[in-house]
C-alpha cells in the first residue's frame, strides 16, 4: 500500500469525502466555508442584498439622490484647517453629512470666539464668532424649507454674525427698506471720504444660495475702487424667504426700482451712477430689471441668462426644489407653469444700459447658451461677454487646477460709473497683485514694465520696525488727507490682504491710543496699518500713490 504523508489511500479518500460535506454542514451551522481562509476579510462574504437605498442616494428629495449635487463637496485645496477636515471627514452628495460637517466646525469655532469673548479679547472673539457664522450658513446653504433644521441653523448663523459685529465698529451700515410693501432689513457700505461726498452705488441682485451678511462683507473690493454697495435680502432671498415668506416675482424691475428710490433720499450716493449687479441667479434678475428701470447705468452679471427655466430649472435638476421655494411654487409642476414668465424674451431689446454678460463656457449650473441668447436679444444695449465667469469654484471643489480669476467685473464697474478713490484714497485700479502679476505669468507690455521699475527702485518694504511707531501717520511734508486702514477681519481671509480699505485717520475710532500702527508717506499720501491687522493677515498688498507696497512685520 503506497503512502503519502502519513496518509493512505482509504485515509485520503475518507477526507475527501469529509471535505465534500463540508459546504452542506456549514449551511446548516450558517458558518461560511473555509472562512479562516478570508480573515478579517470574511466580514463581507455572503451579504446578500443589493441597492442600499440610504447609502446610495442620501438626498431623498434630490434628482438622483444628490448624486449629481456637485455643490455638496468641499476640496482639500485650502489652507483653513477647519475646512481641510471637513473635507476629509464629509461624505460627498450627503446633505445629512454637509449639515454635520460643518456645524461640528461652527460650534469649535463658537466655542473659541466665547472664551475670548469671557477674558474681553474682543478682536480675536469677533473674529472666531465670524468664521463659527460662516460655517453655519455653510451648513445651511443649500437646503429646502422642508428641511427641519434650515430655519434654526440661518437664525443661529445669523445670530453669530451679529454678535460679532457687536464687538467691532462694522463697516457696514444696517438698513430696512420698504420694497413692494414690505419692509426689508439690508447693509449699505461706502467708502471713505470727506462728508458730503456722492458716490457712486453697486445695487447686488443675489443668487439663489446667496445671504445679505456674505455679501455685503464680500463687497470690499468695489468699495476699495470708490463704490457704495446697497446688499438687501430681497422676495426670494435671504431673511424676506425664510422670515416673511416672501418670494420673487418675474418683474424683478419692480423690487430695484424701490431700491433706487432709497438711494435716491440718500445724502452719499449718487443717484446718477447706480450699477447693478447680478450673482448668479441674479444674472437673469439683474438683465430683466435693467429692461424696465432706465435708472440703472450699468449692469453686469456673473452667470447671464434669457431665461430661468431652461437655464437653470431644467439645465441644473438638483437646484429645482429651491428654485421651486424662491418663487413660491407649490411643486415641481407649478414652479415649470410659473417660469415661463421668468424670461427677458420680448424685453431684453429695451435693455439700453451697458452690460458684461459673465459666463463660464464649462458652468455645470447655469447654462452658457443663455448667456449667449441674453447677448443677441439685448440689441440696444452696449454688451460684453465676459467667459472668466460663471460656477467654477464648484468644479474646484473636487480637486484639479484653480485658475486665478481677475477682478474684471469689479474695473468693468468703476469704469462704467466713473468711480475713483475719494482725495488721497486708495487707488482705484486696486491693489498690486505681486503674486503673479509681476511675474512672467503678468500682463505684457509698457504697464507691466512700469510697474516692474516702480517696484525695483521704489524700496517702500515696510518690515518690523513697526514695533517703534506710535497711533499716528507718519507726516509728509506734501501729504493729503491721512488714511487708516480699517481691518474687517475675515473679509479677505487670514492671510494677505490683497483689497485694503481706508478710512480717514479722523474716523478711525477703532484704534485705541496704546494701538501700533505701520506708517507709510510717499508721493504726498500718508497710510496708517494698525499692526493687529498686518500681523492677522501676516501682510498687506497696497499702493501709495503710483507705487506698489507691500507691508508686513
Amino acid at each position: 500500500m503506497n503512502q503519502h504523508a502519513g496518509l493512505s489511500r482509504r485515509g485520503l479518500l475518507r477526507l475527501g469525502l469529509c471535505s465534500a460535506g463540508l459546504p452542506a454542514l456549514s449551511r446548516v451551522l450558517s458558518v461560511p466555508a473555509f472562512a479562516q481562509e478570508l480573515g478579517p476579510g470574511n466580514r463581507n462574504v455572503g451579504d446578500v442584498r443589493g441597492r442600499d437605498e440610504d447609502r446610495l442616494f442620501p438626498g431623498r428629495d434630490l434628482p438622483g439622490g444628490g448624486q449629481t449635487e456637485i455643490r455638496l463637496n468641499q476640496s482639500i485645496h485650502t489652507s483653513d484647517p477647519d475646512e481641510i477636515e471637513v473635507a476629509l471627514r464629509l461624505r460627498p452628495f450627503d446633505p445629512k453629512s454637509w449639515y454635520e460637517e460643518w456645524m461640528r466646525v461652527a460650534d469649535r469655532n463658537e466655542e473659541i470666539a466665547e472664551g475670548y469673548a469671557a477674558q474681553k479679547l474682543n478682536v480675536s472673539a469677533h473674529q472666531f464668532y465670524l468664521r463659527a457664522s460662516d460655517f453655519c450658513r455653510t451648513a445651511i446653504v443649500y437646503q429646502q424649507d422642508t428641511d427641519e433644521s434650515m430655519l434654526p441653523g440661518y437664525k443661529r448663523a445669523k445670530a453669530l454674525f451679529d454678535r460679532a459685529w457687536e464687538l467691532q465698529s462694522p463697516p457696514f451700515e444696517r438698513v430696512t427698506v420698504t420694497v413692494d410693501g414690505h419692509k426689508l432689513a439690508g447693509y449699505f457700505r461706502k467708502p471713505g471720504g470727506p462728508p458730503g461726498t456722492r458716490f457712486p452705488t453697486v445695487v447686488v441682485y443675489q443668487g439663489a444660495d446667496s445671504l445679505a451678511e456674505n455679501t455685503i462683507m464680500g463687497s470690499g473690493s468695489y468699495v476699495a475702487r470708490g463704490m457704495a454697495c446697497l446688499v438687501v435680502d430681497l422676495p426670494g432671498q435671504g431673511a424676506a424667504k425664510r422670515l416673511q415668506q416672501l418670494y420673487m416675482p418675474p418683474d424683478t424691475e419692480r423690487l430695484v426700482s424701490d431700491l433706487i428710490n432709497y438711494l435716491e433720499t440718500r445724502p452719499d450716493v449718487d443717484a446718477t451712477r447706480i450699477g447693478l449687479r447680478g450673482v448668479s441667479m441674479g444674472g437673469y434678475s439683474a438683465p430683466r430689471a435693467a429692461s424696465g428701470e432706465k435708472r440703472i447705468q450699468a449692469v453686469w452679471t456673473s452667470a447671464g441668462s434669457h431665461d430661468v427655466l431652461r437655464d437653470l430649472f431644467e439645465y441644473y435638476p438638483p437646484i429645482q426644489q429651491r428654485v421651486r421655494w424662491i418663487i413660491g411654487a407649490r411643486d415641481l409642476e407649478d414652479a415649470r407653469r410659473k417660469l415661463k414668465d421668468y424670461t427677458v424674451e420680448g424685453v431684453a431689446h429695451k435693455i439700453e444700459c451697458p452690460m458684461l454678460i459673465g459666463y463660464g463656457p464649462t458652468d455645470r449650473i447655469m447654462d452658457p447658451q443663455g448667456a449667449y441668447r441674453l447677448y443677441q436679444a439685448a440689441v440696444n444695449s452696449d454688451r460684453k461677454m465676459w467667459s472668466d465667469a460663471g460656477h467654477p469654484h464648484h468644479d474646484e471643489k473636487s480637486g484639479g487646477p484653480q485658475p486665478m480669476r481677475l477682478p474684471t467685473a469689479q474695473d468693468w464697474a468703476a469704469r462704467r460709473l466713473g468711480a475713483g478713490p475719494p482725495d488721497g484714497g486708495p487707488d482705484p485700479r486696486g491693489p498690486a497683485r505681486w503674486s503673479r502679476t509681476l511675474t512672467r505669468d503678468g500682463p505684457p507690455g509698457a504697464a507691466r514694465r512700469e510697474e516692474m521699475r516702480l517696484m525695483k527702485y521704489s524700496g517702500l518694504l515696510v518690515g518690523a520696525v513697526a514695533a517703534a511707531l506710535t497711533a499716528t501717520v507718519i507726516p509728509g511734508r506734501t501729504q493729503q488727507r491721512p488714511w487708516v486702514l480699517r481691518d474687517f477681519a475675515m473679509d479677505g481671509g487670514q492671510f494677505y490682504l490683497r483689497v485694503p480699505e481706508f478710512v480717514e485717520a479722523s474716523q478711525a475710532t477703532f484704534l485705541k491710543d496704546e494701538d501700533r500702527v505701520i506708517g507709510v508717506t510717499g508721493e504726498g499720501v500718508s497710510k496708517a496699518y494698525p499692526a493687529a491687522a498686518v500681523t492677522w493677515h501676516h501682510g498687506v498688498e497696497d499702493r501709495i500713490g503710483r507705487l506698489p507696497v507691500f507691508v508686513t512685520w
